[in-house]
């Protein structure tokens, strides 16, 4: 829900979004990764943990086996190729009015933080945030324990 990040930027930023804009190529990033989902995607997986080895290799190598199949490789780059369109379904829910169902809106200590918090306030009126200590990206292979809590305790 929030805006893509600036195609250029300092390098820290850079190192850790620069994904998107490849991600949303026409193409050639699914020629240039078929046959090396390994590389790009152990990539991913290292880079945006909180620690590079926070999630153990042989589920990093699940997820990599499956996205070698060329239709998962498709969808996986078609999510960010939608990315154009999320203005347009925000402002549709502006419009219509904040969401007045409970939200929770989880981040990661080391990746997004308070950011899905801020960004589900400016569209819902009852949102709960948490930020999960020591978490990255992925927080339902980083963090499950915290994440199941997280969730069980909301939603029961």
């Amino acid at each position: 829900l929030s805006p893509s990040p600036p195609l250029i930027s300092d390098s820290a930023t850079n190192a850790f979004l620069w994904h998107f804009a490849f991600n949303r190529l026409q193409d050639i990033n699914e020629r240039m990764v078929a046959g090396r989902e390994e590389i790009y995607f152990g990539h991913q997986f290292t880079s945006k943990a909180a620690r590079p080895d926070a999630i153990p290799q042989h589920i990093v190598d699940v997820y990599v086996d499956l996205l070698r199949d060329p239709a998962a490789l498709h969808a996986v780059f078609e999510y960010y190729r939608t990315l154009d369109e999320w203005p347009e379904q925000v402002q549709r829910w502006r419009d219509e009015g904040p969401l007045s169902i409970p939200v929770l809106a989880i981040g990661g200590e080391y990746a997004t933080g308070t950011g899905p918090e801020e960004v589900m306030r400016l569209l819902a009126t009852d949102v709960t945030g948490l930020v999960i200590p020591g978490g990255g990206h992925f927080l339902a292979e980083e963090a499950p324990e915290a994440l199941t809590k997280a969730l069980l305790d909301f939603l029961l």
